[in-house]
């Protein structure tokens, strides 16, 4: 039993070098890739009916009138939950590096195409009503929560953690890496482009201006844009023009 058990775990840890992440088993990882091999190519009505059956079989949690459409990437189901109308269009991409990360989508969040959601040693949660457009890229380290009715425009990217430098007889990507997180309250806008790093948070109601770079916190009501960002403006003021 104790060569076998070290066998075991000698082959789970060669997961993330073959297929990108670490499944919670082998079954697991069987059980999503043969279920999403079946299904995810079939396109139109048939293919988002059959997927809103087939699907509740490896995910963590599938609301009703859920639309996942055809070329939908889903690895580490288990630690994914999609709530009540949640929309996936064609060739986005969800991933849970290992069962202890999780990605929780809301009632009626919108993910559009090319978008990647990675959790990655942390947990990302997407509030009611949010709109996640073409090619962002939500990347965790650390814990990402963005809020309810946010707009996330083309392109904008999330990247929590950041590798350690000082060492300098050391390689930087041998050195230690750690992330506070992110963090978008609700009802704010990011336009095109817009890079957030870690250890940030986006107060109520902020605009950030497209292709802006968010390095520190941002107030409720600003209007920021920038390299790096500043606030330009408080949404307040313009009420009273």
């Amino acid at each position: 039993m104790g060569a076998m058990g070290s066998l075991h775990k000698d082959i789970k840890e060669l997961y993330p070098v073959y297929l990108g992440y670490r499944p919670s088993s082998f079954y697991a990882y069987l059980a999503e890739t043969i279920i999403q091999g079946l299904f995810s190519w079939m396109p139109g009505i048939v293919g988002v009916l059959a997927r809103n059956v087939a699907y509740r079989l490896i995910l963590k949690d599938m609301g009703l009138l859920t639309m996942i459409l055809k070329d939908v990437d889903l690895r580490g189901c288990v630690s994914i939950s999609l709530s009540d109308r949640v929309k996936l269009r064609k060739y986005v991409s969800l991933r849970c590096f290992d069962e202890r990360n999780t990605i929780k989508l809301k009632y009626n969040v919108s993910v559009h195409e090319y978008a990647i959601i990675k959790a990655k040693g942390g947990n990302i949660v997407v509030g009611e009503n949010t709109f996640i457009s073409s090619f962002v890229n939500i990347s965790a380290q650390g814990d990402v929560h963005i809020g309810k009715n946010v707009m996330l425009a083309n392109g904008c990217r999330l990247e929590t953690g950041t590798h350690g430098f000082e060492k300098l007889g050391l390689p930087m990507k041998q050195q230690p890496s750690c992330s506070n997180g992110i963090v978008i309250e609700d009802d704010c806008w990011l336009g095109a482009g817009v890079i957030v790093v870690d250890n940030v948070r986006i107060g109520q109601g902020s605009v950030i201006g497209a292709g802006s770079v968010v390095t520190k916190d941002v107030p409720p009501l600003s209007v920021a844009a920038g390299v790096p960002a500043r606030v330009i403006r408080n949404r307040l003021d313009l009420g009273n023009q």
